[in-house]
């Protein structure tokens, strides 16, 4: 048993209140957190929202005057730990990030003459880290009323980078990836923790919210099972609350609500809700789902386990994912080039899913063969070394399958490297001396490695292995029979046959003859280069020879070097002799060898336009969305490059990542993230533009677009065709001109679509006010189901057909003594549709802003007198027409629904559980009013009974979205009580 069981949270919970004053506390642990993560970075890998590829020179602190390089170097996926100073007082996590390619080079500092002290090439396995400390935020408010739980990596503190062993250097690295991250756009540094849809109104809805984050019971201790674990807690006001609780602090004693218990040492839970005593009448399945909605709507979903009450209401369970998502096995990979990998389609019983359509894109590079190709049964075979064009290629692997009229994309990462096996670092370069500075070798390697490390001749200093993929060279303390003296460590692994070594380059003292260059990176194949030394006389002679690795000068006295036609070694030393007059001086320098040949750069473009893409699927220079803020307006963007001689090229996704619409004046058009759906409300923002399609129909056209032809391609392969999705809340019918930008190409140049051809480099995008809803757009249709001639049963089935009910036209009330004053016990349905557009989301809401929630049911009696017994009480049921990725609100349910408090009124057993008689039609809402002669005013005559009698009597009012993403306010009353006409409804918008 673990140190936090579900009986010892149980314990410290008995009989007392752990709430301080929230209506609902959640937890999710960090194992989910880490997931949703992981989904996001892969996703965004699939669009244009990753975190781009770092590059820059670092000014170090440890090392007086020394400057580091790091070229090419991408991050992976975010993790979250709460090892180290997590509470409940900070609200702190650790973030790491592994380094999963590029190169550092650092040149030894303080030194007369250049020298390499360290250069590596980066793999993942290697281990090396960025990590900071972060607090966690919250954004309340979206355009479907979602509160966004982020992490904004610019927010960041205590930035580290372990790629150098220094703590000084490591900080002063990790300050340039600070820096990094502020001059990102928000869609790249931003993750999302989480969701709360603050816009519902039950008494147990959230409202209002605050983060805090706690560790594990343990989890500081390195040895622990747990280290690092720890949670997300969110404490909710619900809509009940008037007020929010006080945050607990740290030693407060309360409790880390996620028990520890295990079966088979697996553990039985990942996530806890509690509810306030006060409220728990109210927990149900829907209650729940709300509050535990603090996640990707639609990708996980919260599964009890058990639930208790010692006190308060907690709910032990889990999040998992939901049964409609689907994953892709194995979800990141990394392959030598070349290499194969087969993947596979899951749904969320993790069984296979066929007919999936698959494709491979590379992040990085600029010509389609680099991506390598898939096969249709989900083989994918990297590109070949000849086709690779970097050391590492980003491939996104996308699977996309068409189920129930809905189409599922998912995606996994790939990284593909020339050389798979590569020990860090691959050159350095050390003075002897009595206090040798130890070199740390790390390899990549995977779980089935078998290393084995050696050391070349001659054997000098000594080599350890602290651990299986890690080796210490600590060089000798003694000088050398040479001035220079070469060790080649190599590490072999069994298991695949392969090796990779690095050099070490000793020198007996500090160098003081200068070479030009002092180091030479990236060389290719076949290369040349040449050498010269700085302080040749013209006189003399000079020998040049390569005294490690491979390469020749095929004229020893030119120092021209000539890289080998075939590299299988990565580093080269080159050494001049220098004679004159019986003296002899030493000149030395190092070359770094690639075995993949640098892809060609594009240089020009022919073709750089946009046009707007309407409903109809024409082409125009002119688009229109209402000014929700949810609609979009479709832009389909054209860039072809020209030829660069025979080759095909194309710009790379991280160039398309500098993708950006400009106002006429080039201000920019602020991008929204992935997760977010449009704009958020009362907002400054007017304009903004995404790169993923929300579900939101587009604004519908009357007639054909017309258009201006686009040019032909020349080269598809040279062509990139995507789209950009542009949201507003602008005033209305004020249009603005926008055109495009991005950079790239061989000089990093910014290209303007208007350069090229200025008519098809511009759009006009037009803002449309909300329609208002006029009466004829609608319908309320009353519908007796029972007419009152046949009394059925709470809880019997439907009718049958024969007894579904008339409609009846919606006239007054016939007087007192008419047949329909016979009627006691009546069900109508009042069905409302709209002539032109469906519903997409119904929300219950209250009429003012003043706090509190909102009612669902509002109940009539024929007076007010103590003894009266007619009473009459609306339910509701709907049919959404489903938009993917947008909240339906209330959900679809077989039985009428009522307002949760109507029970406390309505007190017979049974009288509240009814069958829907008929379904609405989709993306309609039936209302439906009951009359029964059983109520007493009466009864409802003190504590929470009273309060509901009055609170019932007044309309209710409801949100709603139409599939243009326009919402409206409904009201729906009874008459006012002096009109005495009980029978009908009545609806207006507002």
């Amino acid at each position: 048993m673990g140190t936090n069981s579900r009986n010892e949270i149980l314990n410290q919970m008995a009989g007392k209140s752990v709430m301080s004053g929230w209506g609902a506390i959640t937890v999710f642990n960090r194992t989910r957190i880490n997931r949703f993560l992981e989904q996001q970075y892969i996703t965004r890998m699939q669009g244009y929202s990753f975190i781009p590829a770092f590059k820059g020179a670092v000014t170090l602190e440890g090392n007086a005057s020394a400057t580091v390089q790091l070229e090419s170097i991408m991050l992976g996926k975010p993790l979250l730990s709460f090892a180290d100073e997590a509470s409940l007082d900070e609200s702190y996590a650790t973030v790491t990030m592994n380094m999963v390619s590029g190169t550092v080079l650092m040149m030894q500092p303080g030194e007369r003459v250049a020298r390499v002290a360290t250069s590596l090439r980066i793999r993942e396995s290697q281990g090396y880290q960025l990590k900071l400390r972060i607090k966690l935020s919250v954004v309340a408010g979206s355009i479907n009323d979602q509160g966004l739980v982020i992490m904004d990596l610019k927010e960041g503190v205590d930035f580290t980078c372990d790629v150098l062993p220094d703590y000084l250097d490591q900080a002063a690295i990790g300050l340039a990836f600070k820096d990094y991250f502020e001059s990102l756009p928000v869609y790249q540094r931003v993750f999302v923790l989480g969701m709360l849809d603050v816009s519902q109104y039950d008494p147990l809805a959230p409202k209002e919210f605050a983060i805090l984050t706690q560790r594990a019971p343990g989890a500081e201790k390195i040895a622990a099972s747990n280290y690092g674990d720890g949670g997300v807690v969110v404490f909710i006001r619900v809509a009940g609350d008037k007020e929010k609780g006080v945050l607990p602090s740290e030693g407060s004693g309360f409790p880390y609500l996620i028990p520890d218990d295990e079966e088979e040492g697996v553990s039985i839970y990942s996530a806890a809700i509690v509810v306030a005593e006060k409220w728990k009448r109210y927990v149900g399945d829907e209650q729940i789902s709300k509050l535990s909605s603090l996640l990707y709507p639609g990708a996980e979903v919260f599964e009890s386990k058990d639930t208790a009450t010692p006190h308060d209401y907690v709910n032990f369970g889990n999040v998992n994912p939901a049964s409609t998502q689907l994953a892709i096995e194995p979800s990141m990979v990394t392959l030598q080039a070349g290499k194969s990998e087969t993947f596979k389609l899951l749904d969320a019983q993790g069984v296979p899913v066929t007919g999936v359509v698959w494709t491979a894109k590379s992040l990085n590079s600029r010509t389609l063969n680099a991506a390598g190709s898939i096969s249709s049964s989900g083989v994918y075979t990297a590109a070949d070394q000849e086709y690779i064009g970097h050391d590492t290629v980003r491939v996104v692997i996308t699977g996309t399958v068409y189920q129930e009229d809905r189409v599922f994309t998912v995606s996994a990462g790939v990284s593909v490297f020339v050389d798979n096996m590569v020990v860090a670092p691959q050159l350095s370069s050390r003075i002897i001396e009595q206090n040798p500075k130890p070199i740390k070798l790390s390899v990549t390697s995977t779980s089935r490695s078998q290393l084995t490390w050696t050391l070349s001749q001659p054997d000098v200093g000594t080599l350890e292995f602290p651990t299986p993929n890690t080796a210490i060279y600590t060089p000798p303390t003694f000088e050398q029979a040479e001035f220079e003296t070469v060790q080649i460590i190599t590490a072999y692994d069994a298991s695949t046959d392969q090796s990779a070594s690095s050099t070490v380059l000793l020198f007996n003292d500090f160098l003081t003859s200068k070479v030009s260059p002092s180091y030479v990176r990236h060389m290719k194949r076949s290369a040349s280069q040449l050498f010269e030394i700085a302080d040749d006389t013209g006189e003399g002679t000079k020998h040049w020879s390569v005294i490690s690795g491979e390469g020749e000068f095929k004229d020893p006295s030119v120092g021209e070097f000539t890289a080998p036609d075939t590299v299988t070694a990565s580093v080269s030393i080159v050494k001049c002799d220098w004679i004159y007059q019986g003296l002899t001086r030493s000149f030395y320098s190092t070359v770094e060898l690639d075995r993949f040949e640098d892809e060609p750069d594009w240089k020009d473009l022919n073709t750089f336009s946009i046009r707007v893409l309407d409903s109809r699927g024409s082409l125009t220079d002119a688009g229109y969305a209402y000014r929700n803020g949810l609609q979009q307006i479709k832009l389909a963007v054209v860039i072809e490059t020209k030829k660069v001689g025979q080759d095909s090229i194309r710009p790379s996704a991280e160039e398309l990542q500098t993708l950006r619409l400009l106002f006429s004046n080039g201000s920019v058009v602020d991008p929204l993230l992935p997760e977010q759906s449009g704009i958020i409300p009362g907002t400054s923002v007017s304009w903004a533009t995404h790169t993923i399609a929300n579900s939101v129909h587009l604004y519908p056209v009357s007639s054909a677009s017309v258009s201006a032809s686009l040019p032909v391609p020349l080269d598809e392969e040279s062509t990139v065709r995507l789209e950009i999705y542009v949201h507003t809340t602008a005033p209305a019918k004020e249009n603005s001109t926008f055109h495009m930008s991005f950079i790239g190409g061989a000089l990093n140049k910014t290209w303007y679509s208007t350069e090229l051809n200025e008519s098809l480099g511009k759009v006009t995008l037009t803002p449309i006010e909300i329609p208002k809803i006029q009466e004829n757009e609608f319908t309320f249709v009353r519908t007796e189901i029972d007419d009152g001639t046949r009394l059925v049963s709470a809880d019997s089935s439907a009718p049958s057909q024969q007894h579904l009910a008339r409609t009846v036209a919606l006239e007054p009330e016939p007087e007192p003594g008419s047949e329909y004053d016979f009627k006691l016990r009546t069900i109508a349905y009042y069905e409302f549709n709209f002539l032109n557009r469906k519903i997409a989301s119904f929300k219950f809401t209250t009429d003012q802003d003043s706090g509190g929630f909102a009612r669902k049911s509002t109940v009539r009696w024929e007076s007010r007198l103590q003894e009266e017994t007619m009473f009459s009480y609306t339910g509701y049921a709907w049919n959404p027409a489903l938009l993917e990725g947008i909240p339906e609100g209330e959900p679809k349910k077989n039985h009428l629904q009522f307002d949760p408090d109507l029970n406390l009124l309505v007190t017979k057993e049974g009288a509240l559980t009814i069958p829907v008689a008929r379904p609405a039609a989709v993306g309609g809402i039936i209302f439906s009013m009951h009359r029964t002669d059983d109520v007493r005013y009466g009864d409802a005559k003190e504590g929470e009974a009273l309060i509901v009698r009055d609170a019932l009597y007044d309309s209710i009012f409801a949100n709603v979205m139409d599939e243009y993403g326009c919402w409206y306010l409904m009201e729906v009353s009874f008459p006012e009580e002096k009109v005495h006409d009980r029978e009908n409804l009545a609806v207006r918008f507002l």
